[in-house]
């Protein structure tokens, strides 16, 4: 068995290990490597003093998610993609609520991650 350049993605899989064929471990460990060499070895702050994993931990677990997903024949990038539309109207409806209930645009707009002039807007005092 090919082992990960990824480190901690062979201990991350955990128990899942033990339910996988070897053909799928192998695609995980395939996609893994691929995505260490193209995507994590290339962070443009890789290998500075200022570098730590720790800063990229929520991308590394989504990317080890990914390539399980894949192996295991689960993967669905439209549900994700529809997941992601449905947080940035959540956020921005959220935030809009907010500000009604007495919440400054500025605070209303920062908790929501979102920029106060996309608040403005849709509070409908953005520029026509």
């Amino acid at each position: 068995m090919t082992t990960t350049k990824l480190p901690g993605a062979k201990a991350w899989l955990g128990p899942a290990a033990d339910e996988m064929t070897e053909s799928q471990i192998e695609r995980f460990t395939e996609l893994v490597n691929l995505y260490d060499v193209k995507v994590r070895l290339r962070r443009p702050d890789y290998g500075t003093a200022t570098y730590y994993e720790a800063d990229y931990e929520d991308d590394n677990d989504a990317a080890l998610t990914a390539a399980l997903e894949i192996a295991i024949g689960t993967f669905n990038l439209g549900a994700r993609g529809q997941s992601l539309i449905q947080a940035r109207i959540d956020a921005y409806q959220g935030a809009v609520v907010a500000h009604l209930a007495g919440e400054s645009e500025v605070q209303a707009a920062q908790d929501a991650r979102i920029s106060r002039l996309t608040l403005r807007k849709q509070l409908g005092k953005g520029k026509k």
